[in-house]
């Protein structure tokens, strides 16, 4: 018998999944544009669409799959030339190894084409099987926000903790069960496309960006970041432009933006409350970074998201 106690660079993967939908996408839908909080995912089941990702066009059609990272930019346009239904399934998650993204670790590309029929029938029939256990999951964990999309079409709304009971950590384990097979068939079938093994960066700052992680809504200062990895500041400012290639405040103040994006599409809290939260003391100073960051402001941001 093997016992392994090795400890493994995955050992932190998580994911949160936010929605998994099957989309009947009609030509003459105004065009969207989009920056969602989470990795998007889609796999195009049939007709085809020109998609803009951070401003690179893709013609999409059967058999692609999407990989959209979050806070990337992306929009969707109606043509004349291409009047059927535009037929997708989709996949909003935060998928990460400890505080980085799962997509951008392991760099997959933007746009890839799924040949065989086989392996088209294979993920389709792992997403539809996700799509249900999703489904199951909100059904009997949340039927109030169900029942709340289905009579108003809402997609934000006031929404508390959702506290697992008994009978529903079944379902949960299930969808969260039917993910990992997703994604193992997703990997498995982008794997010839990805490098030998992910980017991870240094160990220092995977601990350096935890502790953003779990202290974002505190007040920070870069001696609070110095003393959680035993770094010297400018060690500390060293790494992080070696690894992540941004300042290690300017770190801090993209979580906390990218904390505020998914309180701003999942709820209805006032922008001052949102700002409080993530760490901004100042709504007005919160405003102008957000609106420099997003090209908008918080409230506009809102709205675009609620009308997809």
């Amino acid at each position: 018998m093997i016992y392994l106690n090795a400890p493994c660079s995955l050992d932190n993967t998580r994911v949160k999944i936010r929605n998994v939908f099957e989309w009947f996408r009609k030509p003459d839908l105004k065009p969207i544009h989009f920056q969602n909080p989470y990795t998007v995912i889609w796999f195009v089941v049939d007709g085809d669409r020109t998609l803009t990702i951070h401003n690179q066009k893709h013609y999409i059609k059967r058999g692609d799959l999407i990989v959209i990272p979050s806070s990337t930019s992306f929009s969707i346009c109606s043509e004349d030339s291409h009047p059927e239904i535009l037929h997708y399934l989709s996949i909003g998650c935060d998928w990460r190894v400890g505080s980085f993204d799962f997509v951008e670790l392991f760099q997959f590309p933007r746009v890839c084409h799924i040949r065989d029929s086989s392996d088209i029938e294979q993920l389709a029939s792992v997403w539809f099987e996700l799509l249900q256990a999703w489904n199951q999951f909100v059904n009997e964990a949340a039927p109030e926000f169900v029942e709340i999309y289905r009579t108003t079409n809402q997609r934000s709304f006031s929404a508390p903790k959702i506290e697992i009971q008994t009978h529903s950590t079944e379902a949960y384990l299930s969808h969260i069960g039917s993910f990992y097979r997703w994604a193992a068939v997703f990997l498995h079938l982008t794997q010839p496309l990805l490098p030998v093994a992910p980017k991870l960066p240094d160990a220092r700052i995977e601990k350096v960006c935890e502790f953003v992680e779990n202290h974002y809504a505190k007040p920070l200062t870069i001696g609070d970041l110095c003393k959680s990895a035993f770094l010297s500041d400018g060690h500390l400012r060293q790494l992080f432009k070696k690894n992540l290639n941004i300042t290690p405040m300017n770190y801090i103040q993209k979580v906390r933006l990218e904390k505020a994006k998914d309180l701003l599409v999942g709820t209805v809290e006032p922008v001052s409350q949102i700002a409080r939260k993530v760490g901004f003391e100042d709504v007005s100073y919160f405003s102008r970074i957000f609106r420099r960051q997003e090209l908008m402001t918080p409230v506009q941001y809102r709205k675009n998201m609620s009308s997809f």
